[in-house]
């Protein structure tokens, strides 16, 4: 045991002068890799190894980008360390360490390093297409790394040190993808591998694997584990010497056990484990042929023994369940003779040794709660809800987009008549959002005075994007404008006042979480903008380009009514309006620049400051103990645009144009890009 925690402390020593490495290299192989809005930072293209912002407390890597590091780069993809405080860091890409030595490849997330004071993290997230890889360790956390969530939906393997390492504090890991170590390196340790560190909760789901050579879960030197429950599978493949749980001189308060009842796959064969024993067992009963076995080796200390609420309810589950314990002595359970009679959670139970000093025990359960009533629960419909307001989120994100950029929507090519007639098409998309949304556009002004102008416009949907669980349908968009400039050839002032509007019918499809229902319901989308700018037109010294900066305010509305579901389901949820109001102060410049007498360029740029908002919460009613949903999330109160222009005088009273415009929402982390092709004619 000496030289195994010696062998432990020389990896630590290893991992402290890689720290050292990292910290010297760091400002010359991380490098910029995202986008930053506010404190969100997204990663959104594949770098080897990363630089967040100091002031990014939420960072976000979108699917198939790749971050990774090597033996030869010494440092991990992502290092925290210096007071680094995270609120959040999902991943649905790909965050590797590549590299075959034990003592030199970084792990992918490191945390807590310096020793010097505490790095958070307040929710690490995996997703379900996410993987964090590393030939040591996926994730280590230091003594000074604090991680208070822990959710993994995907992948995170240290092929021989761990997926997770804890010296330090994590609270909670949830696990429903996968956690893997696949060969030990000789320290004993596993894919979930706590050597003195303290672990509140590890919940393996029915969904989740800790799978690792000698040992799943590794307890040592003097680490603490609150609570395990598990629902899944923990299992180690080493099946000589191979532990599900591995506790060295630790302590593990708890331990909540589904797996076993039989031998046909792993979730469903014996929890296996050695040394000191959880202060408390409690078996979980999934059916009379499914429930938790736990197998000791050299076990140690003694155990309160009981049935867990997790178990199922009801007369089906009273019966004999045979094998529940193994290698576990009567005075390890408290009592000198060979039967135990006790009541745990609203279940009647005997717990009878199957001989003398055979440390196998039956057991007998003899009445169990009422099962609970039926249909769909708060928690499970909550977490839909919570989906919901995603989805529609990146809805509303789309649909502002659109209004907004539609107030730039002109057309200024006059003849004799003083009429301007412009047709073509736009595609936009978000990046939140799958698909391009694909229309025609018709716009047409008039020139009612030699410096003003009055227009209107109609836009008609031919494709429409998607989100997921959610249509909208193909509803024009209208809009009319007014333009004023201080004099003909549009100099000086100019005074725009544009408006648009749009009214579609909104269906989603709620997703089924546990025990939720999939309720379709149908509702009216509005989506209104309206804005007043100006601007002021001047040409530059020494230059042919005109200048035009511009301020102004805007109001943005996007609403969709109160609905019920309608479709075939027990219990139907009743929505209330869903509003998003919203009042921006803009600013920025305009640039155009002419080339002969029929080219001509544009550009800008500029940025939006949210000066007003009331946002509604996601309110739902039908299954009782449901709360509001926030609405709101990753809000950047300010944020860029910018676009860029070409066009070409086709003839005197005829022009084409191409533009593109960027802005950046104000939810999500979400980017929008519209294109627009048009082709004006004078009349």
């Amino acid at each position: 045991m000496e030289s195994l925690r010696m062998n432990t402390q020389n990896r630590k020593f290893k991992l402290t002068l890689l720290g050292l490495v990292m910290q010297g290299m760091g400002l010359m192989a991380h490098a910029t890799c995202g986008t930053q809005s506010g404190t969100n930072y997204t990663i959104d293209a594949d770098t080897t190894s990363c630089t967040v912002p100091a002031n990014a407390t939420n960072i976000t890597v979108n699917q198939s980008k790749t971050i990774s590091t090597n033996d030869a780069a010494a440092v991990s993809a992502f290092n925290f360390g210096n007071a680094t405080t995270l609120s959040t860091l999902s991943n649905s890409g790909n965050i590797t360490s590549i590299g075959t030595g034990a003592g030199t490849t970084p792990p992918a997330i490191y945390l807590g390093w310096p020793q010097s004071s505490t790095s958070s993290i307040a929710v690490l997230e995996n997703t379900s297409t996410g993987s964090i890889t590393s030939y040591s360790y996926g994730i280590s956390n230091d003594t000074y790394g604090t991680i208070a969530q822990l959710a993994n939906y995907g992948l995170i393997r240290g092929s021989v040190s761990g997926a997770v390492v804890n010296w330090g504090s994590i609270t909670n890991i949830d696990n429903y993808g996968t956690l893997s170590q696949i060969t030990d390196a000789g320290y004993l340790a596993g894919a979930i591998w706590n050597p003195g560190g303290s672990i509140g909760t590890i919940s393996n789901k029915s969904t989740g694997l800790i799978s690792g050579d000698i040992a799943a879960i590794s307890n040592a030197y003097g680490g603490s584990i609150q609570t395990i429950t598990n629902l899944g599978a923990i299992v180690a493949t080493n099946g000589v010497t191979g532990r599900g749980i591995l506790n060295t001189g630790s302590t593990i308060g708890t331990l909540n056990n589904a797996q076993g009842g039989n031998s046909s796959t792993a979730s469903t064969t014996a929890l296996t484990m050695s040394g000191p024993l959880p202060q408390n067992y409690n078996i979980i009963i999934t059916s009379a042929t499914h429930y938790g076995q736990l197998v000791a080796y050299s076990s140690t200390g003694t155990m309160a023994f009981g049935v867990s609420s997790l178990s199922a309810t009801g007369s089906s589950v009273q019966g004999t369940y045979l094998t529940v314990l193994n290698g576990v002595t009567n005075t390890a359970l408290g009592t000198s003779g060979t039967s135990i009679t006790g009541t745990s959670n609203g279940y009647t139970y005997t717990l009878t040794e199957t001989g003398v000093a055979t440390n196998i025990w039956d057991l007998l359960i003899s009445s169990a709660p009422a099962p609970a009533p039926s249909g769909p629960s708060a928690a499970d419909t909550q977490d839909s809800l919570v989906q919901s307001a995603s989805a529609l989120r990146s809805v509303f994100n789309y649909q502002t987009a659109l209004v907004n950029n539609s107030l730039n929507y002109d057309c200024t090519v006059f003849s004799a008549n003083g009429v301007c007639v412009s047709g073509g098409g736009r595609f936009a998309m978000t990046n939140n959002i799958t698909g391009e949304q694909m229309s025609t556009l018709l716009v047409g002004s008039y020139k009612a005075k030699p410096n003003m102008r009055i227009g209107a416009f109609i836009d008609q949907n031919a494709t429409t994007p998607n989100a997921t669980s959610i249509t909208v349908d193909k509803s024009p968009m209208y809009g009319v404008f007014g333009v004023w400039n201080q004099n003909t050839d549009l100099s000086g002032y100019e005074v725009r006042l544009s408006s648009s509007w749009s009214e579609q019918n909104i269906t989603q499809t709620r997703n089924v979480v546990g025990t939720s229902e999939a309720g379709v319901g149908t509702a009216g989308l509005k989506s209104q903008a309206l804005s007043g700018v100006v601007s002021y037109a001047m040409a530059l010294p020494e230059t042919s380009w005109i200048a035009a900066p511009y301020a102004g305010v805007r109001k943005t509305k996007v609403s969709r009514g109160g609905y019920t579901e309608t479709s075939a389901v027990t219990t139907p949820l009743t929505y209330g309006d869903l509003n998003q109001d919203i009042t921006t102060a803009l600013a920025g410049v305009r640039m155009s620049k002419k080339y002969g007498n029929d080219l001509y360029v544009t550009a800008s740029a500029g940025v939006e400051q949210n000066i007003g908002s009331n946002i509604s919460t996601l309110d739902a009613s039908g299954v009782t103990g449901l709360t509001a949903t926030d609405f709101s999330a990753n809000y950047a109160k300010t944020r860029p645009v910018a676009s860029v222009g070409i066009g070409y005088a086709v003839a005197k009273d005829q022009r084409i144009s191409f533009n593109a415009m960027y802005r950046k929402e104000a939810f999500q982390s979400a980017g929008s890009t519209t294109g627009l092709l048009m082709y004006q004619v004078g009349l």
